[in-house]
């Protein structure tokens, strides 16, 4: 698993790329660098586009950045899911909570 921010092209926003496997075995560091990636910005894209494997400990990090973004008035958009990863994500229930975009880059 790899992370990494980068400045959004408005002020205030940052985008968050994640991509490889995200497991039980990397949730913990990949959650803190999520979680790091949405202090300080009122939008924050989540670009899953080079995912390959999204575990339910992933699903979870998803679900606490949306929960943390919600506490402090900022919003969390997802980019670049896979049919599978959308797949997941909405049997998991989880799809709704997210505006999702199809830009990926």
């Amino acid at each position: 698993m790899k992370a990494s921010v980068e400045p959004g092209e408005a002020t205030g926003t940052a985008v968050l790329r994640l991509s490889g496997e995200i497991t039980g075995a990397n949730a913990r560091e990949a959650g803190t660098q999520a979680l790091g990636a949405l202090y300080g910005v009122e939008n924050l894209r989540v670009d899953l586009s080079e995912v390959t494997y999204l575990s339910s400990a992933g699903l979870r990090i998803l679900v606490l950045l949306y929960r943390n973004a919600q506490d402090q008035g900022s919003k969390v958009v997802i980019s670049g899911l896979s049919t599978r990863l959308r797949f997941v994500m909405r049997a998991a229930g989880f799809l709704d909570l997210f505006v999702e975009t199809a830009e990926a880059s």
